[in-house]
């Protein structure tokens, strides 16, 4: 378990007792997993949560690596940073419950698709982009944000809304969709995040913060304070997973993911 030291900034362990070792300045229960600094100040939770920044991302070899996370809350609003490897068919999320009731978000030859939503836009392979998906129901169409700013939709609507909230997946094709699972996304995956709202266009300039990721559980982060609005949040190594083993824990809600057939953990991470 790990603490925000005030002082420098960086993370420090508790002791047994669930006391930060070192300076003084940072309070918790081990009951209530709460930190707060001596002022009253929130830091985040004990599972997960964290300052801004990123330190591990998970890497998807595009052949059979991807991670399943099943059922979520439904949700209106997507934010995600992907790094592309080589590949044609790059899927970042699936999810849905069938054919005809489904939502893919990937990117192929120079354009990103979300439903029947086309973006024209040249991903680079080996560069960092914040994606930030948004689900307007009123106009029942799809928003999409590169690197904080809002993109034209050349498609029509988004298509297939009703089923959100089921059997979302990560770096797969189709999934549960065909008979054999086809994951077709090379590259690396960092901080995924779904919210129960539609953020503004300031609050997803916010959230990009120039290139670093930030603590998405804090209302700085924001434009306008949206961390009532946050349903989950894969850190992608950041969270209690730790850079270890074979789930992405949800740092938010409960909805943890399970890695199949071993992506790495990766420190290549935006700056």
């Amino acid at each position: 378990m790990l603490a925000l030291d005030l002082n420098v900034g960086v993370p420090r362990p508790f002791t047994s007792s669930g006391v930060p070792s070192g300076p003084d300045g940072v309070l918790t229960t081990e009951a209530g997993d709460l930190l707060q600094s001596e002022a009253g100040q929130y830091l985040g939770f004990e599972r997960g949560g964290g300052g801004g920044g990123s330190t591990y991302s998970v890497e998807f070899n595009g052949t059979d690596q991807y991670a399943k996370v099943g059922s979520v809350d439904t949700w209106n609003m997507l934010s995600m940073w992907v790094n592309l490897g080589t590949g044609t068919y790059r899927r970042f999320i699936g999810c849905g419950s069938g054919i005809s009731n489904r939502l893919l978000f990937f990117y192929y030859s120079g354009a990103i698709y979300a439903g029947n939503g086309t973006w024209s836009y040249t991903l680079n392979n080996g560069q960092w982009y914040h994606l930030a998906l948004a689900v307007n129901l009123a106009s029942g169409k799809a928003e999409l944000y590169v690197n904080g700013v809002s993109q034209s939709q050349t498609g029509s609507t988004i298509g297939i809304i009703s089923a959100r909230n089921q059997n979302f997946d990560i770096a797969v094709h189709d999934t549960p969709y065909v008979t054999s699972q086809t994951a077709t996304y090379p590259g690396k995956i960092d901080e995924i995040a779904l919210w129960d709202t539609q953020l503004s266009a300031a609050d997803v300039t916010s959230i990009y913060n120039s290139g670093v990721p930030n603590n998405l559980q804090s209302a700085s982060s924001y434009d306008t304070d949206r961390t009532s609005n946050l349903l989950h949040w894969w850190r992608m190594g950041d969270g209690t997973e730790a850079a270890s083993g074979s789930t992405v824990y949800d740092e938010q809600g409960t909805a943890d993911a399970t890695l199949y057939n071993s992506p790495t953990f990766s420190t290549d991470v935006p700056t």
